[in-house]
């Protein structure tokens, strides 16, 4: 005979049984529920943020307690026909193969969680070495401009003083022509003046 106290409030139904039956009543929440929607006082973001916190962080401990039960902490590994897969603090476990973590740090895994991120971090620094390259296009054609002009301006003054030379050289020659002239040809003398005759007398 069970020695529980009547748990119920109406009278026994069908058969009968260890306690009495339910009476319906509009307050019982075993019989009926809630009439219409229920509705808090809005949340802070504070509040908002630390619902979204706990969700996360349940989740996780709950996963972790599943994957890390009986396994040391960073023990990653488990077994599938006999042979070990995953990764440990020590090794890297490929079925028959295994090799040592420290092989990770040759490994370009340079690519982030976030394909978005990744892609938007690329985009960046491919701008960044376009910008790069064409500041020093820039630089190197603003230098080319540079040494174009003096290579100008000395040529210029090279042909000036090799004219000036050449005209200062032939002005030369005449003058020294010039001076050898009246050495070399004398202009003949004066004919004398014809003879006098006395003048007769009549």
């Amino acid at each position: 005979m069970s020695t529980e106290p009547p748990s119920g409030a109406g009278p026994v139904v069908g058969g009968g049984g260890p306690g009495e039956g339910v009476t319906p009543s509009f307050g019982d929440p075993r019989v009926w529920a809630p009439t219409g929607p229920i509705y808090y006082s809005p949340k802070s973001y504070a509040e908002r943020l630390d619902s979204v916190i706990k969700l996360r962080v349940y989740a996780h401990n709950d996963s972790m307690a599943m994957y890390n039960s009986g396994k040391k902490p960073g023990d990653w590994t488990f077994e599938k026909n006999g042979e070990k897969f995953g990764m440990d603090q020590q090794k890297i476990y490929l079925g028959k193969l295994a090799l040592p973590t420290a092989l990770l740090a040759l490994l370009p895994l340079n690519v982030q969680g976030n394909p978005a991120k990744y892609q938007n971090d690329r985009m960046k620094e491919e701008q960044r070495q376009e910008i790069m390259y064409n500041a020093q296009r820039a630089m190197d054609n603003d230098e080319f401009k540079i040494a174009v002009k003096e290579i100008r301006e000395r040529k210029d003054r090279e042909h000036k003083a090799e004219l000036a030379a050449k005209h200062a050289e032939q002005q030369a020659q005449q003058q020294a022509q010039q001076d050898q002239q009246p050495s070399a040809q004398s202009p003949p003398p004066p004919p004398p003046p014809p003879p006098q005759q006395p003048a007769q007398i009549p």
